[in-house]
């Protein structure tokens, strides 16, 4: 999984997981299994890692992937 977040955020997040001792993944794991719901703790799904992401300090990650325009080739028909 891959989080696109500011580098200050990055930072932060960084910051918590060196306070607890912890990896950054162990700390993203630990925090997503505590807000799962109990019927759902054995099989995540994007709806619970998106609540977990909204419901942290970090308010200002934007979950929005990038938008980009796809390559085209002129074509003559």
């Amino acid at each position: 999984m891959s989080l696109h977040t500011s580098p200050h955020n990055e930072a932060r997040l960084t910051e918590e997981a060196q306070r607890q001792g912890v990896s950054v993944d162990a700390l993203i794991e630990r925090l997503m299994n505590e807000r799962a719901a109990p019927s759902l703790a054995s099989g995540l799904t994007g709806a619970v890692i998106l609540a977990v992401l909204q419901a942290s300090p970090y308010r200002d990650v934007d979950l929005m992937p990038e938008r980009y325009p796809l390559p085209m080739r002129d074509v003559a028909l």
